[in-house]
């Protein structure tokens, strides 16, 4: 297992190698390896390290991931707590 949040095996990625995609962004996208709700905490590391065995490109050039808003979780708690602005208006 590869990346435990979206199930996404090391076979999957070896395969999706084998078709052509030998960048981190591609593979992220055909495996939707670093898209759960760790956002790669957990497997980006190993995801980086798999490509680089697999393809002749170093871990400094397959680079990182496009890390989408919020970069950290945030408590859902926090997100209903959250005031609208749009609620301060007149009523």
């Amino acid at each position: 297992m590869l990346c435990p949040c979206e199930d996404v095996l090391v076979e999957d990625v070896e395969e999706a190698v084998e078709l052509g995609y030998t960048d981190l962004e591609p593979i992220k996208r055909v495996t939707a390896v670093t898209t759960g709700p760790c956002q790669g905490r957990w497997c980006l590391r190993a995801t980086i390290e798999l490509l680089a065995e697999h393809t002749d490109k170093t871990a400094e050039e397959l680079g990182s991931i496009t890390h989408r808003q919020p970069v950290t979780p945030v408590p859902l708690d926090a997100l209903a707590e959250a005031r609208n602005p749009a609620d301060d208006g007149d009523e």
